[in-house]
């Protein structure tokens, strides 16, 4: 279901403790079964702060504007161009600062929906032949991280935002939708875990501790993409020597820190190429660069393409 407002906080507070055992909904609506239900809460808002929810897995993205969501003392800031996954069972605080409108579009997967996809995801498919219906011990968890849209997903969200504005659009559709959209994000998930699996060899807290520190710098890049970001600097905030940091990042995401950010801007260079009217002349300081030429460079060499070309190609 899709809601375009954010339901009353101590019903919700209540209804997510007890997940849903009661299987009613938003105005006290009757839902298939208990358990949380797949929720999409598309809302536009002023300002907002919603705290200590406990949450299934979840999806946390702006369309528009910025929010900020913490868990466990974590927070990860987002804005338009990155989103993030909380684990089944987070409790959650949801804070959007007042000012300028803030188009959140937040997905909760229901606890049926994301087990099933889990399920499939992650067991073997002669034992989905075998036993289609049994239910699995499914052990899943994430770290809390800033992660960055990229054109798949972005792709997905575009397509479940035109879902929900045909009113004749049907729940399966919705369910495919939902499902592809979580098998990608499991997906992504389990590609950096095979990146990194130099880390396995170490012990469970000390790989935890590495990703969480890595992923503070990760924040970081996603917040200040723009600006000119050096290897000291993002080995500061993991708190580690700069060849430690270099090299963990690297067994982690598979590339070094200049290439992410080098990544994060050509595609947001290319997003303005082709969804505005922005001139290339305003393009190239609000992605950081001083000067046209430096960009034109820049561009050119990831592209194949000027800018200007790219535009008129495109």
């Amino acid at each position: 279901m899709r809601l375009d407002q954010f339901p009353d906080i101590r019903w919700l507070q209540q209804q997510s403790k007890s997940n849903f055992r009661d299987a009613k909904g938003v105005n006290n609506t009757r839902l298939p079964t208990s358990g949380w239900p797949n929720v999409v809460l598309n809302t536009r808002s002023y300002g907002a702060e919603r705290n200590d929810i406990k949450g299934p897995f979840s999806l946390f993205l702006n369309i528009s504007g910025n929010s900020l969501v913490k868990v466990n003392r974590k927070e990860v800031r987002l804005t338009d161009d990155n989103l993030c996954l909380t684990n089944q069972g987070d409790y959650y605080d949801l804070i959007i600062p007042e000012g300028d409108v803030t188009e959140t579009f937040n997905i909760h997967f229901g606890e049926k929906l994301f087990n099933e996809v889990l399920s499939v995801e992650t067991t073997p498919f002669e034992s989905l032949l075998d036993t289609p219906f049994q239910k699995r011990d499914l052990n899943y968890g994430l770290h809390f991280r800033s992660i960055w849209k990229d054109e798949d997903v972005n792709c997905q969200i575009n397509r479940l935002r035109y879902f929900y504005k045909n009113s004749s659009a049907s729940q399966d559709q919705e369910y495919n939708l939902l499902a592809g959209l979580l098998s990608t994000m499991l997906r992504q998930h389990s590609k950096n875990s095979k990146n990194s699996v130099d880390l396995l060899a170490l012990k469970k807290s000390t790989q935890t501790e590495l990703m969480e520190r890595i992923s503070r710098s990760v924040d970081y890049i996603h917040t200040c993409y723009k600006e000119s970001i050096s290897l000291d600097k993002l080995a500061s905030i993991a708190c580690l020597s700069k060849y430690h940091y270099l090299r963990t990042f690297k067994m982690i995401y598979n590339c070094t820190p200049q290439q992410m950010i080098a990544s994060l801007r050509f595609k947001k260079a290319k997003s303005a190429l082709l969804n505005s009217n922005t001139s290339i002349v305003e393009i190239a300081p609000s992605l950081g660069f001083s000067e046209i030429a430096s960009f034109t460079r820049f561009f050119t060499k990831h592209a194949g393409l000027s800018p200007k070309a790219f535009r008129q190609n495109n």
